[in-house]
C-alpha cells in the first residue's frame, strides 16, 4: 500500500513600493554581500501609462530594475543613458514623445542584445519588456514597437 502525504502551502505574499509603483508577487533576494537579484511577475506597476506622471513613475521603476540588474557594466551604462534621455524628455514641459520612444527602443535593443550575449538566470528582457509595453499608450506607438 502506498500512502502519499501532500502538504498544501499557499504561496507567500510579498509586496514592495518602488518609486510610487506597487510591486506584487516579487521575489527579492540577496547573496554574497553585493549580489542582488530581483525577480518580478507581469503585474509590476499595474495598469498602463496614460499620463505624463504615470510615464515618469514607470520610467523610474525601469531605472530601479536596471540599477539592480546583473548586466555587465558597459551594457548597463548604455541602457541607463538611453533611459535617462527618455526620462528627461518625459519630464519636460512639452515632451517630445517620438524622441522618448526612440530612446526607449534603443534601450530595448540593448536589453535584447544582452539576453543573447550573456548567460544569466535573470532574463532581463523578459522582465523589462512588460514595463516598456505599459508605456505604449502614452508614447502613442504600436504594440510591436519594442520587438
Amino acid at each position: 500500500m502506498l500512502i502519499v502525504d501532500t502538504m498544501s502551502n499557499p504561496p507567500s505574499s510579498q509586496s514592495i513600493n518602488i518609486h510610487g509603483s506597487n510591486v506584487s508577487g516579487a521575489q527579492i533576494g540577496q547573496a554574497e554581500r553585493d549580489v542582488t537579484q530581483v525577480q518580478t511577475d507581469q503585474s509590476v506597476a499595474q495598469g498602463v501609462a496614460n499620463t505624463q506622471a504615470e510615464a515618469i513613475a514607470l520610467l523610474a521603476t525601469l531605472e530601479a530594475h536596471l540599477q539592480q540588474s546583473l548586466l555587465p557594466i558597459g551594457q548597463r551604462d548604455k541602457a541607463l543613458s538611453y533611459l535617462s534621455a527618455a526620462k528627461t524628455e518625459a519630464a519636460s514641459e512639452s515632451p517630445d514623445k517620438d524622441f522618448a520612444a526612440i530612446s526607449l527602443k534603443k534601450l530595448a535593443g540593448v536589453l535584447q542584445d544582452a539576453n543573447e550575449s550573456i548567460e544569466t538566470s535573470q532574463n532581463i528582457w523578459a522582465n523589462m519588456k512588460p514595463l516598456l509595453e505599459k508605456l505604449l499608450p502614452w508614447l502613442g506607438v504600436a504594440a510591436g514597437f519594442f520587438v
